[in-house]
C-alpha cells in the first residue's frame, strides 16, 4: 500500500509540472510569433501628440519598447532553456521510479526466497544436532581407544630414550676421538711450522748479535778518538794558559802529534771529513792558533754527531733483539720458555762479569737494562775574533773550562752496576760541556 501511495504522487507531480510547462511555452511561442518591426511601424510610424514622424518622444518611446522587446526575448529563452532542463529532470525521475520499482519487485522476491531457505535450514540444523549426538558417542568410543594406545606408545618412548641416550653417549665419544685425531695432526704441523720459526729467529738474532758487536766496537774506536782529542785539548788549554806568551811553541807537543795521527787514521776512514782532521801547521800568529783550535771544536762536533748515530743504531739493534726474544717467547712452548729463561740468566751473569772487567773503560755491554753513559763534549762556542791583544789579556780570560755536571756525571759512572732501568734515548745522564771564553 505504501508503494502505491508514493507512485501516485509522483504521477501527479509531474502531470501538474508538464501543464504548466505547455502554458509557458503557448505564451513564448505568441511572443516569439509576431515580428517586432511590423508592430513598431503599424503603431509608432506617426507620434500621436505632434502628427509628426520625427519626433524626439517617439524615438525615445522605439527604443525604450526595442529594448523591452529584447528583455522579454531574451526572458522568454531563458525559459525554454529551464523548461527543456525541467523536461529532462521529469523524464530522469521518472526512470529513476521505474528502476526503484523494480528494485522493491526483485527486493520482495528475495524476502520469500529468503524466508524458504530459512525453512529448509532449520531442517538442516535438526538433522545435523542428530548427526553430532552420534559423532559425539563415537569420540567418546575412539577416546578410551586412544587412552590405551597413549599408554602403550609411552611406555615405547622411554625404550627409545634410553637407547638414544646410549646412541648419543656413543656419537660423543666417537666426535671426542675425531677432534684429539685433529688436534693431534694440527699439532704436529704446528711444531713444523714453529721450529722453522725458531731457526729463522734464532738466525735473525745471530745477525743482530754481529751487529751490535760491530757497532760496539766502532763506538769503542770512537771513544779512544774522543779521549785522545779530549786529553790534547786539556793540555793545550794547559800549556796555553801557562805559556800565554808564546802560543805558537804549544803545536809542536807531542800529545799534537798523535791528535794528527789520529785525525789521519780517521780521514782513512772517513774521507768526508778530510778537511776537518787535518790541521792547518802551527805559525807564531794567532789567528791560525784560533782556527786551529776551531778545527779541533768541529771534529770534537762531528765524533760526537757519529757517537750518538751509533748509539741509536745500537738501540735499535737492541730493540730488535727484545722483539726476536718476544717472538720467541710467544712460539715456543713451555718446556722451550723454561729453557730460554735460563739461557737468558746465564747471558745476564756473562755480561755483568764482563761489564766489571770494562768498568774502567765505559765500555758499552750488550744487554737489555744497561745504557751507554755518554762521554765528555766539548762544545762548538769556540772564539771567533782575532787575538790582536797581548798575551797577558789571553791568558787571564782565554780558555776558561767550566764542566757542567761534572759530579752528577761521575756519581753515574760509579754507580753504573746498579742501573737497571733501560732508557732508549739515553736521556738518563748529562754531558759535561766545556766551553772557552772569547779572548777579547
Amino acid at each position: 500500500m505504501k508503494h502505491t501511495t508514493f507512485d501516485t504522487k509522483l504521477t501527479m507531480e509531474s502531470r501538474q509540472e508538464s501543464k504548466q510547462s505547455d502554458k509557458i511555452l503557448y505564451f513564448e511561442r505568441d511572443l516569439v510569433g509576431t515580428p517586432t518591426s511590423s508592430r513598431s511601424c503599424s503603431l509608432f510610424d506617426v507620434c500621436s501628440c505632434c502628427g509628426k514622424q520625427n519626433c524626439e518622444t517617439l524615438e525615445y518611446f522605439s527604443k525604450t519598447i526595442k529594448k523591452l522587446e529584447s528583455d522579454t526575448r531574451l526572458a522568454a529563452e531563458i525559459g525554454q532553456g529551464l523548461l527543456h532542463k525541467h523536461e529532462t529532470f521529469v523524464a530522469e525521475s521518472n526512470q529513476q521510479t521505474a528502476k526503484l520499482n523494480k528494485q522493491l519487485e526483485e527486493c520482495h522476491i528475495r524476502i520469500h526466497d529468503l524466508e524458504q531457505s530459512l525453512e529448509q535450514v532449520e531442517s538442516q540444523k535438526d538433522e545435523l544436532l542428530q548427526e553430532k549426538n552420534k559423532l559425539c558417542w563415537e569420540h567418546q568410543k575412539r577416546q578410551k581407544m586412544l587412552d590405551e594406545t597413549i599408554s602403550d606408545l609411552e611406555i615405547t618412548n622411554e625404550k627409545c630414550q634410553q637407547l638414544t641416550a646410549e646412541l648419543e653417549s656413543k656419537n660423543s665419544e666417537l666426535e671426542k676421538l675425531r677432534v684429539f685425531k685433529f688436534m693431534v695432526r694440527q699439532s704436529e704441523l704446528r711444531e713444523e711450522t714453529l721450529t722453522s720459526k725458531l731457526e729463522d729467529t734464532y738466525q735473525e738474532l745471530a745477525i743482530c748479535r754481529k751487529n751490535e758487536l760491530l757497532l760496539e766496537s766502532k763506538i769503542k774506536k770512537l771513544k779512544t778518538k774522543y779521549e785522545s782529542l779530549y786529553n790534547a785539548y786539556e793540555q793545550l788549554t794547559r800549556e796555553t794558559n801557562n805559556n800565554g806568551s808564546n802560543p805558537g811553541s804549544m803545536t809542536h807537543h807531542p800529545t799534537f802529534m798523535a791528535n794528527n795521527n789520529s785525525n789521519s787514521h780517521q780521514t782513512a776512514v772517513k774521507p768526508a771529513h778530510a778537511k776537518y782532521h787535518q790541521p792547518r801547521p802551527p805559525t807564531k800568529n794567532d789567528d791560525e792558533f784560533v782556527d786551529y783550535i776551531k778545527e779541533i771544536s768541529s771534529t770534537n762536533t762531528k765524533l760526537k754527531s757519529d757517537i750518538l748515530s751509533y748509539k741509536e743504531q745500537l738501540s735499535e739493534a737492541r730493540e730488535e733483539i727484545v722483539s726476536l726474544n718476544q717472538k720467541i717467547q710467544d712460539n715456543t712452548p713451555p718446556d722451550t720458555i723454561y729453557q730460554r729463561e735460563i739461557m737468558n740468566n746465564k747471558r745476564k751473569k756473562r755480561a755483568a762479569s764482563v761489564k766489571s772487567k770494562d768498568k774502567v773503560q765505559n765500555v758499552p755491554i750488550r744487554s737489555k737494562t744497561t745504557i751507554i753513559p755518554p762521554l765528555p763534549t766539548v762544545s762548538s762556542s769556540m772564539p771567533t775574533t782575532s787575538m790582536g791583544t797581548t798575551g797577558n789579556a789571553a791568558s787571564s780570560h782565554g780558555n776558561a773550562i767550566v764542566h757542567h755536571h761534572y759530579h752528577y756525571y761521575v756519581k753515574n759512572n760509579n754507580n753504573e752496576e746498579s742501573s737497571t732501568s733501560s732508557c732508549a734515548d739515553f736521556d738518563c745522564y748529562d754531558e759535561t760541556i766545556i766551553t772557552t771564553e772569547k779572548v777579547k
